[in-house]
Order: structure tokens, then C-alpha cells, then sequence
């Protein structure tokens, strides 16, 4: 039964987004007007997709959540950093905010940030500070911008 359920709304999708195909690709203004509220709805969905990932928070007992949340975020960002052999890492959500730790040989490096409950706002939050850890790791290496030690 669920499988029948399935396949019908595979077909169903199937239908629509040939629907939307066709009508983007018609030429004049009912092609640029269906190409227009095709990109906006998709604007609406990647809205939508940053609400529901960071979750809109509406209590105490959720704030320590949603600083969990983008802790968990900003550690995804900061695997993505070539770090130097002797270099480690930690984030940890706090009842402030988050803290992100650089552990550089002998050097130690703590920065934090508290969240504004403004996904937007504290998704750049999290950008910036996987940003700020690559800037620290080309200071303390003496890498220039291209990453390449001088």
C-alpha cells in the first residue's frame, strides 16, 4: 500500500516538474514569469530549509538546542580546514552561546560568539568564525593568502 503511495507521488512530482519545464521554456513574458516564480519558490524552500535546520527556538529549554545545533555546524565547517600536523580543534556550546578552541602546538587560541536567534545571521556566525580558524592558521604558519608557507 505504501509502496503504491509512493510510486503515485513519484509520478505526481514526475508530472510537475515537466509541467515546469515546459512552461520556463516558453518564450515571451509567460516563460520569464514561470522562470521567476520557479527561482523564487526555490528561494522559499532554501529559506525555509535554514529555519528547519537551525530550528526556530521558541523556548529556554530549546536555546541550549540551538546553540548545540550551530556548534555542530561549525565543527562540519571546521573538518573542511587543512590543519597543520599538531593542530586540533574543539567547539562547544555554551548556555551563552558557542566557543571554538584552537589548540597550535604550545599556542592556544579561544574565541566565542552568542547567537542572535536569527538563523541568517548566526549561520554567517558560524561561516565566519571556520574563517577566522583558517586566518589564525595562516598567521601562526606564516602562509601567505594562497595557503603556500613563506
Amino acid at each position: 500500500m505504501a509502496k503504491h503511495q509512493d510510486e503515485q507521488e513519484k509520478k505526481k512530482k514526475s508530472k510537475e516538474a515537466v509541467k515546469t519545464i515546459e512552461a520556463i521554456g516558453k518564450e515571451g513574458k509567460s516563460g520569464r514569469k514561470a522562470a521567476k516564480e520557479f527561482f523564487k519558490s526555490k528561494e522559499d524552500e532554501k529559506d525555509t530549509e535554514i529555519a528547519q535546520e537551525l530550528g526556530l527556538l521558541d523556548s529556554e529549554k530549546k536555546l541550549v538546542n540551538y546553540h548545540f545545533l550551530l556548534a555542530k555546524l561549525l565543527m562540519k565547517r571546521l573538518k573542511l580546514v587543512t590543519w597543520p600536523e599538531g593542530w586540533r580543534y574543539n567547539v562547544a556550546p555554551t548556555n551563552e552561546g558557542v566557543v571554538m578552541e584552537i589548540y597550535a602546538n604550545d599556542k592556544f587560541f579561544r574565541a566565542g560568539f552568542k547567537p542572535v536567534m536569527d538563523p541568517v545571521y548566526d549561520l554567517n556566525a558560524v561561516d565566519m568564525y571556520a574563517i577566522r580558524a583558517e586566518n589564525t592558521i595562516d598567521r601562526i604558519t606564516g602562509a601567505d593568502s594562497n595557503g603556500i608557507i613563506t
